[in-house]
């Protein structure tokens, strides 16, 4: 009875390939879409409203309108 035995099915299955990751992938916002986030903040729409309609982050929405009041 040894340690590896007990557990080695179900250890492979832990690294299985993920086909359809949960989160948004991690693409910097274009040129065209800071200026569009930064029109939508200047005109007074909400971090987060921003952040959902161009599936960023907060954060990175307001990293590129914390100079826009």
């Amino acid at each position: 009875m040894g340690i590896r035995d007990s557990g080695a099915s179900q250890r492979e299955d832990d690294f299985a390939v993920v086909t359809e990751p949960s989160r948004p992938t991690r693409t910097p916002p274009t040129p065209e879409e800071v200026d569009a986030i930064r029109t939508a903040k200047a005109s007074g729409e909400s971090v987060r409203s921003i952040a959902e309609r161009f599936n960023k982050h907060r954060s990175t929405v307001w990293r590129h309108t914390k100079d826009i009041r």
